[in-house]
Order: structure tokens, then C-alpha cells, then sequence
């Protein structure tokens, strides 16, 4: 059973995450990421796909998006290993769904992998 703890657990990582992005700052999300994290979607029609460390070098090579919003509309969790979707709204103009999966790591939870869609 999923516990209120875990549940804010993983909803501090996802802020934290987000975080990064308003602030354009990669060094926060970075620290909720899984090494070997992983990145996917379409981003104006052309795939964006590979490492994480394409999403940093995009947050880093543009000004922090402090219009941005962010909802957490799903959380789900089983020992260990979980699943969130995120929207986000106004990311320089654009606004995404994504989905994470994520992983119990080293006692903190980190997110292994982004799935995403551009609207």
C-alpha cells in the first residue's frame, strides 16, 4: 500500500524537477535523476530522444521559464517503483504532459526515465 510519505516523497522530486525548469537550472534536476535516466517525445515535430543530459543541455542553454506551471495529475507507486504524470503549461511557450517512471534509489526517489507530449 502506498503511504502519504511516499506519495510527497515522489511529489518532491517532481518539484524539484520542475524547479529546475522554471529556474533553468539543470543542477536541481539533475539531483533527482537517475544516472542513466532517459529521455523521450517529440518536440516541434522532430523526436528528441537519448540520455537525460540532452533535456540539461537544453535547460541550461536557455533562461529559466518562470511563467511556467505544473500539476502532478497521477501518482503511482509498489515497492519501490512508480509512475507519474506531470502537465505543464507555458515551458517558453509551449506546454507538455509528461510521464515518468521512477525508482526507490539509494533511499531517495529519482526518475529513470521522461516520456513526454508537446501540445
Amino acid at each position: 500500500m502506498t503511504t502519504s510519505k511516499t506519495i510527497q516523497d515522489i511529489n518532491h522530486c517532481l518539484r524539484e524537477y520542475s524547479r529546475g525548469a522554471i529556474e533553468g537550472d539543470s543542477s536541481t534536476m539533475r539531483a533527482v535523476m537517475h544516472p542513466d535516466a532517459q529521455i523521450y517525445g517529440y518536440l516541434d515535430g522532430e523526436l528528441f530522444a537519448g540520455p537525460m543530459v540532452l533535456l540539461y543541455d537544453y535547460v541550461d542553454e536557455h533562461d529559466g521559464a518562470p511563467k511556467l506551471n505544473w500539476e502532478v495529475t497521477l501518482v503511482d507507486e509498489s515497492n519501490g517503483v512508480g509512475t507519474a504524470r506531470v502537465a505543464i503549461t507555458d515551458w517558453h511557450g509551449h506546454d507538455f504532459v509528461d510521464y515518468f517512471t521512477l525508482l526507490k534509489f539509494e533511499g531517495d526517489w529519482r526518475i529513470t526515465n521522461k516520456v513526454f507530449s508537446h501540445r
